[in-house]
């Protein structure tokens, strides 16, 4: 490595700024790929549908977790109406 007071020669310099640009290109090249559409568009796909199946698991423990309090003054009138309505299809099969 050269010091300050080192001077580098002309062919050496010129050695050094080819191997920057290469590198420079190829790291140009791995951010198109990494930014591409098809690859955000892909992680926006699971990014939702993990979300989705996420949510569900974690609403349906819920519900499992308050059914054993299905006694107790309100937990139990509220879990009992979501008991009701997820065995009859839900408010949109009593529209049908």
């Amino acid at each position: 490595m050269n010091t300050d007071t080192e001077k580098i020669n002309p062919v050496e310099e010129e050695h050094l700024l080819q191997d920057l640009v290469k590198e420079a290109g190829g790291t140009k090249h791995e951010l198109e790929k990494f930014n591409s559409f098809g690859r955000r568009f892909t992680l926006g796909v699971f990014m939702g549908l993990g979300t989705v199946v996420g949510a569900t698991v974690v609403v349906a423990l819920l519900i499992y977790i308050l059914s054993f309090f299905s006694e107790v003054g309100f937990v139990g009138d509220f879990t009992n109406w979501i008991t009701d309505t997820i065995k009859s299809g839900g408010p949109a099969a009593e529209q049908l």
